[in-house]
């Protein structure tokens, strides 16, 4: 079944990868424009081009984009995208959900001038109708950009999860083929968001969107166990080589549900190659915005973050991350 899904979508597999980027790992690249919004409210594609373009440049220390790029992926390589699309229903194409394609499209774009072709992508999540929802159109036509939800049912049948269940602590769960069959790495875009039980939702937790069973592991803060076991399972982490967080808007109040007055129009993309320490840095935004405007920090609620230390995932002390801040006026 992986031969023939692979086939219909016109994607071979990657004969050589590279190794993951270890070149200061620690760096967290936060970069902002004020003047990135139009007058319609939704983000101007050609300032978050050149967001993600100085970003990753800043990134890796390297002078090109291209040099930059191929610290992460050849142009063999059959690259996920992971976006947390969850909980937009009644907002597509409105400045809520829109800058859902424009980060995507900016990394498509930046990539391409590398020299690896969009038609070597997969943005993917876990329903095609909630990729709709935040503007994708899904798609499996073999040579253009690939756009599917695990729940995507082809001709060879559904693609949905690999059999084999992965030990979390005392329990189990099961990987989407996108992950652990399609994609030779991976990609991960997420949102910044609060979260009733995990304190925040960022790039630790888009995974609950890549295995069968997240409902399973919400105890306890989502620890118990929960965020940091499923993180170090090797088919994520071994395939999870970069993190761009899309900030462009942020949920900074009342929970994980974007509707219109929760919202914070950062204007920003965040990147790393540590998902530890982006989170850490999403928090500490996050805090700082809801500590102006009187509302409590979220402290114990994101314990997640040092038990992800714990398991050797990433950093999560801001005193030994090297956090870098562009801000565009």
């Amino acid at each position: 079944m992986k031969k023939s899904l692979l086939g219909i979508m016109g994607i071979s597999i990657a004969s050589k990868v590279y190794p993951i980027f270890r070149n200061s790992i620690n760096k967290v690249v936060v970069i902002r424009h004020r003047d990135l919004f139009g007058i319609d409210g939704h983000a101007r594609q050609n300032l978050v081009n050149e967001l993600v373009n100085q970003g990753i440049v800043e990134l890796t220390g390297l002078s090109n984009l291209t040099d930059a790029w191929r610290q992460f992926f050849t142009p063999e390589d059959v690259i996920g995208m992971k976006i947390n699309a969850i909980n937009f229903r009644g907002y597509t194409n409105t400045p809520l959900a829109s800058h859902y394609p424009i980060v995507c499209q900016a990394i498509l774009s930046s990539c391409a001038r590398a020299g690896i072709d969009e038609k070597k992508f997969i943005v993917w999540d876990r329903q095609d109708r909630e990729l709709a929802d935040v503007g994708f159109t899904p798609n499996t036509e073999p040579g253009k950009l690939l756009v599917m939800g695990t729940n995507f049912k082809g001709q060879d049948g559904k693609i949905g999860f690999n059999p084999n269940r992965f030990p979390v602590g005392e329990k189990s769960t099961r990987i989407s083929r996108i992950m652990s069959d399609i994609c030779t790495t991976s990609i991960n875009v997420p949102v910044i968001k609060l979260h009733g039980m995990a304190g925040i939702t960022i790039a630790l937790k888009n995974h609950y969107g890549t295995i069968d069973n997240p409902w399973d592991f919400h105890e306890n803060a989502c620890t118990d166990p929960g965020i940091p076991e499923i993180n170090a399972l090797p088919v994520i982490r071994k395939k999870e080589r970069l993190t761009i967080v899309n900030a462009i808007q942020t949920i900074y109040k009342e929970g994980n549900r974007w509707k219109p007055g929760v919202v914070w129009p950062y204007g920003g993309i965040i990147l790393g190659t540590d998902p530890v320490a982006v989170d850490r840095v999403c928090l500490k935004i996050i805090n700082e915005k809801r500590k102006s405007e009187g509302k409590p920090v979220i402290k114990q609620e994101a314990k997640h973050l040092q038990l992800s230390e714990e398991l050797g995932i990433g950093i999560s002390n801001l005193n030994n991350i090297d956090l870098v801040e562009i801000e565009h006026r």
